[in-house]
């Protein structure tokens, strides 16, 4: 099974954790062969003693480094990590430079005619030497994303057989060392062993085989691989090549046609450099039909693209800026544009895959779950239709920063690590290993908004919980409040089951936050028409997110246009407002030994520019090794965290939010657990708990309904504004209208009187009507009514009657009004 370090190729000079006491500025550098003897004894500041430890000698037995598995107790998970020799004789957790030799150099070297079975990982190297002993077995350091940073040189000439793991990763990494070994200077036989398809996910030659087959069994499979052609293989034999077209080493060529006149005397059009289509693309329901094209750019990486046929719509520039875009040269002129479109329209190859239209868990064709990423899909352990399935996008340009730099143990050190002890911090990076969780747990979107004074941190919580996604560029995973409708559809589409970061609600208008509280929630864009006028399918996604601004969601719409608006419970509930400033270090609550706040928030910023991508590709990879179990664990964990959080008698919009902390607490928990996170136990939980703390005392209401509470604050805000100027003023004692011949001038828009007791506290008479429009709009009458009562402002008549019987000077009988008691000016309770 491939581990997340497998996958997360070092960058750069393949640096990995450093050493404590270590700076990035250290000029330490890796140099083969080791010049100092490898330590007695290994130990890793983190992982602490290996359980396994393989040497890389070369051909001639010198040691060039070494590579430490460590493995966690009550786990399956693991950690394996290359240890180097540097310049000054030092050793140091850090990966081999680049070409990185091959493991089984000295074998290799000792046995020239032997043939040569390569595997991924030192420990299948190992069990494969013993397996098959006809064969020199070698493998490459860094798992299977980093089969082109190693030198396969040593096996020009040799006879090689590849055994791929069973899994997307291992497919992955059999086609990239089959180009490697392919053509002039390249193996001599190449075959690949056909590893059936309901084989356990992940297996490979160092686990016990499946149940019935023998050793004997897997030498035979070995014996039986498949051939690969190695010379003269033309590129127009592994795709269907149209009629007319040629495919040629330096790329894709239009013929002239024969019927022409003239014929003879023409020149073949260039319509590309090497261009594939390698398969058909559509949804399994007979839709998006599209193309899966691969090419090489003009360094040597290879890019695969789905694209959808709808792009050849037209004129196609759009098909064409994305192959131009990732480093495919074109041909010029419209008669070479045209015939690009013709080629790939015509290719017709034989291969399906299965595609998808957005981001995140889609069900693959036995039924089990698939994540599926813009690079890569991850299935569910059992699950056998993962190698057909893809993301098809007409909008590739606004898929998010999926990009990866660093490795884990780098993040974990210079990102995570400063976040234990710092419940907002803390928070925020859980935040972001959530959005899985909503789809699996059936669980409502929503989102969270730290809410606090300038230059606190507040963007750089943003910028650490991004991080466990993806980064690079100016802002990162970041993206703005500052948008349209039309826009904030496309960026919540495609940030399905992940974290969207949105920073400074400031910017954004107050109809925009308004809006974007029910529908980045609620998982659904705007119905809008075709160009035909039919209806267009709505934008979908399962959504969490995370906020950030000065103000909070109340502030924003008090300053809409036309006039303040009244924040709706709906509204609050889906974006939960959490105080950003802790009360210690604004932010934080805990330095980890630096100085000042400020350094500390400037290491993790520093650290987020550096480190990221690799934490979410690991958690995802965790939850599809054991989907139902993480379920099960991350059920267990919501329910203990409610019954911490929750008190007796709390609203159900109190629950709602707490089931939303609580989801987050658990996939920090979860992530804990699978070695993501390097926290102790109980550390998500308690940032989790604790922002929900902050959440309630900022609450408006406390633990009851938040529209009670609005609409008493909506009450007692129109008399304070009104009291003097909107109310006839009555005299209990006199029991007339007070003798104030310019006060009652004054009252020129009546909302009722003023009626004070013997002792002088006032009453405010309220008409019905002035009630519903003007005192509590937007509320419903009744039930602001009923709120207000609750609270101990009302006056009521009994008998479940709200409004009161009064009789003021003037008016013929009683009237009807909503009665109030003038204490609701001072915020104290009311005598009910």
């Amino acid at each position: 099974m491939l581990q997340p370090q497998d996958r997360f190729a070092p960058l750069g000079n393949g640096e990995l954790a450093r050493n404590p006491g270590e700076t990035r500025s250290s000029e330490w550098r890796s140099v083969l062969p080791a010049i100092a003897p490898l330590p007695s004894a290994l130990r890793h500041p983190g992982h602490g003693v290996p359980s396994r430890v393989w040497h890389y000698w070369d051909a001639g037995g010198a040691l060039l480094f070494a590579v430490a598995r460590f493995d966690r107790p009550g786990s399956a998970r693991k950690e394996v990590l290359p240890y180097c020799c540097g310049a000054d004789g030092r050793w140091k957790w850090k990966a081999p430079p680049e070409p990185r030799p091959l493991y089984g150099l000295r074998a290799l070297a000792e046995r020239p005619d032997a043939p040569v079975i390569v595997v991924e990982g030192e420990k299948a190297a190992a069990a494969a030497a013993k397996l098959f002993p006809s064969h020199v077995a070698v493998t490459w350091q860094g798992g299977s994303a980093a089969v082109g940073k190693a030198d396969w040189s040593p096996l020009r000439g040799r006879s090689v057989c590849v055994w791929p793991d069973a899994d997307t990763g291992g497919q992955k990494a059999t086609r990239a060392i089959c180009k490697a070994l392919l053509g002039p200077g390249g193996a001599s036989a190449l075959a690949v062993v056909d590893v059936p398809a309901d084989w356990p996910n992940g297996w490979d030659v160092a686990d016990e085989p499946p149940a019935g087959v023998s050793a004997a069994a897997l030498r035979d499979m070995l014996a039986a691989a498949e051939p690969v052609a190695i010379s003269a293989r033309n590129d127009a034999e592994a795709v269907a090549i149209p009629r007319g077209f040629v495919m040629k080493r330096d790329g894709v060529w239009c013929e002239p046609d024969p019927n022409a006149e003239g014929h003879a005397t023409l020149a073949p059009t260039f319509v590309c450099e090497p261009l594939r289509v390698v398969a058909m693309t559509n949804d399994g329901q007979g839709q998006r039909w599209g193309r899966l094209l691969q090419w090489e750019d003009a360094d040597g990486r290879p890019h695969e693209w789905a694209m959808p046929n709808a792009m050849l719509s037209g004129d196609g520039m759009e098909m064409r800026s994305r192959l131009l875009d990732g480093g495919l040269h074109l041909g010029t002129g419209h008669h070479a544009r045209g015939k690009l479109s013709e080629y790939l329209l015509r290719s017709r190859p034989r291969e399906r895959v299965l595609v998808v239209e957005r981001i995140g868990w889609h069900r693959a064709g036995d039924g089990r779950r698939v994540f599926v990423l813009p690079d890569r899909t991850l299935p569910a352990a059992g699950t056998v239709a993962e190698l057909h399935m893809m993301l098809q996008t007409l909008r590739p340009d606004l898929l998010p920063p999926l990009r990866r730099a660093g490795t884990l143990a780098d993040w974990q050190d210079c990102v995570a690590r400063h976040a234990a002890g710092n419940s907002r911090l803390a928070f925020a990076i859980c935040a972001a290993f959530a959005p899985p969780l909503l789809g699996l747990l059936e669980a409502e979107g929503g989102g969270f908004h730290l809410r606090g004074g300038s230059s606190i941190g507040k963007t750089t919580a943003l910028d650490a919980a991004g991080s466990v996604w993806g980064g690079g560029g100016l802002n990162g995973w970041r993206r703005s409040w500052r948008t349209t409708g039309n826009g904030a559809e496309a960026v919540a589409a495609n940030h399905s089951d992940l974290l969207l970061c949105l920073d400074e609600m400031g910017e954004a208008d107050p109809e925009t936050v308004a809006a974007a509280a029910y529908m980045l929630a609620n998982g659904a864009g705007k119905a809008r028409a075709g160009r035909d006028g039919s209806a267009r399918r709505p934008a979908e996604w399962r959504l969490l997110f995370l906020s950030t601004g000065e103000e909070g969601l109340a502030a924003r719409l008090a300053e809409a246009r036309g006039g303040p608006k009244r924040v709706r419970a709906g509204q609050e509930v889906r974006i939960l407002d959490v105080p950003a400033d802790t009360g210690v270090h604004g932010l934080l609550e805990s330095l980890h030994g630096f100085a000042t706040a400020a350094e500390l928030i400037d290491e993790v910023k520093a650290g987020t520019a550096r480190c990221y991508g690799t934490a979410g590709l690991a958690w995802l990879e965790a939850l599809t090794h054991d989907l139902d179990g993480m379920v099960a664990r991350a059920r267990e964990v919501i329910a203990a965290v409610k019954k911490r959080a929750v008190p007796v008698g709390a609203d159900g919009q109190v629950v709602r939010a707490a089931h939303r902390f609580a989801l987050v607490a658990a996939a920090g928990e979860l992530a804990t657990g699978a070695g993501v996170l390097p926290w102790e136990p109980d550390e998500a939980s308690r940032a989790a708990l604790a922002c929900f703390k902050a959440w309630r005392a900022a609450r408006a209401g406390g633990d009851g309904p938040a529209e009670a509470a609005a609409a008493v604050d909506a009450v007692r805000h129109f008399i304070e504004l009104h009291g003097q100027s909107r109310f006839v003023a009555l005299s209990e004692a006199e029991g007339s209208e007070a003798r104030n011949v310019d006060k009652r001038a004054a009252v020129m828009s009546r909302a009722g009187w003023c009626k004070r007791d013997k002792d002088g506290t006032p009453r405010y008479l309220i008409f019905p009507q002035v009630w519903a429009r003007d005192v509590v709009p937007g509320h419903d009458p009744e039930a602001a009514a009923r709120a207000v009562l609750k609270a101990g402002f009302l006056i009521a008549q009994g008998s479940g009657r709200l409004q009161r019987a009064e009789r003021v000077p003037g008016e013929a009988g009683s009237l009807r009004f909503y009665v109030v008691r003038g204490t609701i000016l001072a915020g104290e309770e009311g005598t009910k």
